[in-house]
């Protein structure tokens, strides 16, 4: 696997996506700590999740949509940055259990040309709401290991669309660490970064 050099931002995003937000979304952390979010939007297949009360204040509460990551209901170039939590090591787990099996992970050898035809979708559209220059913010603390193979095994599910950097531009380490406070730590941090002719 390659990785770009790293780079650093100075000035925050214009508008931010979190997908599969799930019960407690990285942003409502990252807002709370004092990280600056810009417009931030939350998302998750799980109406439960979206409909779920959070403890922030009015001024902080950010607007939550239900939808699939591969089918999102977003104008094209939206926005600047996706944040994915635990998002990826998770991802061939739909899979696996439309084929009703017991071990639903494409990353294990179960279904990997549909698992190919699951990834292709979701980058593709990932790919069609982030504006020119734009980046997946990726943290992994539960299954690091699983989504570094995703990244490995199937880069060629995304590779036309996106380049893969070991550190993303927006959001560091301590930013997270901070923001997440009892949460678990990020146990990879990685970017994948809009081509800019795709």
């Amino acid at each position: 696997m390659e990785f770009s050099p790293e780079r650093n931002i100075e000035s925050p995003p214009e508008k931010i996506l979190e997908i599969g937000a799930g019960f407690r979304p990285i942003v409502d952390y990252l807002k709370k700590s004092g990280v600056n979010m810009g417009f931030s939007v939350i998302s998750d297949m799980s109406a439960k999740a979206m409909l779920k009360e959070n403890n922030l204040n009015d001024s902080e509460k950010v607007p939550r949509v239900i939808a699939k990551a591969y089918n999102l209901p977003f104008r094209d170039g939206e926005f600047k940055y996706i944040l994915a939590r635990n998002f990826f090591g998770n991802s061939g787990m739909e899979v696996g259990k439309v084929q009703g099996n017991s071990q639903p992970s494409p990353l294990h050898g179960i279904f990997p040309e549909l698992a190919k035809e699951h990834l292709k979708k979701l980058f593709s559209e990932l790919a069609r709401v982030l504006s020119l220059h734009g980046e997946i913010v990726i943290m992994d603390s539960y299954t690091p290991d699983v989504a570094k193979r995703l990244f490995i095994e199937y880069a060629d599910t995304y590779e036309d669309l996106f380049t893969l950097s070991q550190e993303p531009e927006f959001l560091s380490n301590d930013d997270v660490m901070k923001a997440m406070d009892m949460l678990p730590v990020p146990g990879e941090m990685y970017a994948l970064r809009k081509k800019t002719t795709i």
